[in-house]
Order: C-alpha cells, then structure tokens, then sequence
C-alpha cells in the first residue's frame, strides 16, 4: 500500500478541506508507523525501497530480522579413507576407498566390499551465514555408481548417514541414515542420486556441535569393488538471522 495525495494541486489560502480530503488523511494517519512509539503491524505486501537508499541504524543499535527461508546445497567431499591393508583381499590397494579416475569417473572408489570396510568419513561445512543463526538440514543425499556386471543387487547396498558430535562430549549421535535403493541392477550400475526424504534436523545452536557422513559402500552377497561414490549432499534451510 502507498499513501497518495488527498489534494495533488495543494490547498489554495482560504481553500476548505472536504470531508472525503480529511478521512483519507485520517486513514493515511492511522496505517503509518509510528517512529516514536513503535508499535506491531502486519503489512498486506512486501515494504520495498526501489531505489539505492536503504534503512540505517546508528552506531551499537541493531535490527532484529526474521529471514525468508533460504536454501544452499552443499557439495561434500569426503576427506579421509581408512587403511585396510591388513586385510589380504586389499593389500593391492592397501585402503578401503581411493580417489581416482582411471576408471572413467571422478570419485572415490570402493575397494573392500567385506561388512568390515571403513566407511568414508566427511565433515559437514556449514555455510557462512550471520551469526546466531537458525535452521535445518532439509534433505541428505549422495550420488553413486556400481560397478558394472552385478550378478544381481548387493545383499548390503550403499549407506549414507548423518552424525553429530557435540563438542563436550565424544559420543556421535546418528541423526539419519540413508540407503541406496536402486531398483535394478541397471539403474545401480548407472550413475544415480539417492535424496532423503524432506527432514527436520535443527541445526540450532551448530557452534557447539560437529557435523559427520559417514558412506559405507556395498557389501556381503553379490557385492563388487570398484562402485564410484561421486559426491555428497546436503540441502540447508537457513530460518532466522538475527543480529
């Protein structure tokens, strides 16, 4: 809403204001915003200032403003693999997982499929924003590819999960897990992405807590090396941004 003028040629000396003048003022008057006072108002449409000026506050004063929800995704890329050179099946490679191409594909590469492989372990990064600020983890996710020449899907198939650890503490806290279910061996041994479905995960107060993946890849029957893990996801709603 925007006031117009009650008289747009302005009032000539002796000129009288009509009622229909004074009600409209009287109107315009009450749906201001009272700069002394203050005071609670719900506006029908957005306040937009359309022109290089903007709101100023003086020096140690501060808005508080509630944010439109806004999202980020975040590409995780894993930063630690887990030696299993004790095992005789991977002593050729002498790790669970390894970052390669040769085989076609950026990624990292599952080379033990035994239910004691290591899992990939990636930190979460939060994205900047202003602090305190409030939020969740909307969605989880990972994009893979199986080797080819499945006899048929892995018994045990890939496995992402989402771990916590507060900082006064050493004990991790799951809070989701998120397992491939590719339909066919087809749609496994091609490059597919796996998205949870929508979460609430609050990420309230995420000063005070690290954020974990851990990927597990296949495994038991069926299972072979070589399936490409080709990035991590996270989708992020930031909720609130206060000063």
């Amino acid at each position: 809403m925007s006031f117009s003028r009650s008289n747009p040629l302005g009032w000539a000396l002796y000129e009288v204001l009509t009622s229909a003048q004074m009600n409209a003022l009287d109107i315009d008057h009450a749906n201001a915003i009272d700069g002394a006072d203050g005071g609670t108002y719900t506006p029908g449409s957005p306040l937009n200032i359309n022109n290089l000026k903007s709101v100023e506050w003086a020096v140690t004063y501060y808005p508080q403003v509630t944010a439109r929800s806004s999202k980020y995704y975040v590409p995780m890329a894993p930063s630690y693999i887990s030696d299993h050179s004790a095992s005789s099946s991977c002593v050729a490679f002498g790790n669970d997982w390894a970052m390669s191409t040769t085989l076609g594909d950026l990624g990292w590469y599952q080379k033990y499929v035994d239910t004691s492989g290591s899992p990939l372990l990636a930190g979460l990064k939060i994205p900047f924003a202003p602090k305190p600020w409030w939020g969740n983890i909307k969605y989880i996710g990972f994009n893979f590819k199986g080797a080819g020449a499945h006899a048929g899907l892995p018994a045990i198939m890939p496995r992402l999960v989402l771990n916590s650890v507060p900082y006064n503490t050493t004990t991790p806290l799951d809070q989701w897990s998120l397992t491939d279910a590719a339909a066919s061996t087809a749609i496994y041994q091609a490059s597919h992405t796996v998205i949870s479905p929508e979460l609430t995960i609050p990420l309230d107060g995420f000063d005070d807590v690290s954020w974990f993946f851990y990927f597990y890849g296949e495994a038991a029957a069926n299972a072979l090396v070589d399936g490409v893990l080709e990035n991590i996801f996270t989708l992020i709603q930031v909720t609130d941004i206060r000063a």
